[in-house]
């Protein structure tokens, strides 16, 4: 679940990643923080990552 401003991890290469990998699904989480947003300040951030681990969870 990349970070859609995040310059480590940028989408457009984990995009490159998921059509490598069968079955696999590219969530982006959407933050101007970029990695920032890890710090956890922002609520929306945290809304999400939960959101995605619930649909994963889910899916199992």
């Amino acid at each position: 679940m990349p970070i859609s401003h995040d310059m480590f991890f940028p989408t457009a290469e984990c995009e490159e990643y998921r059509v490598k990998l069968a079955g696999a699904e590219l969530k982006i989480i959407a933050s101007p923080e970029g990695n920032f947003a890890l710090t956890g300040f922002e609520p929306n951030y945290i809304r999400q990552v939960d959101e995605y681990l619930e649909q994963l969870l889910q899916s199992l």
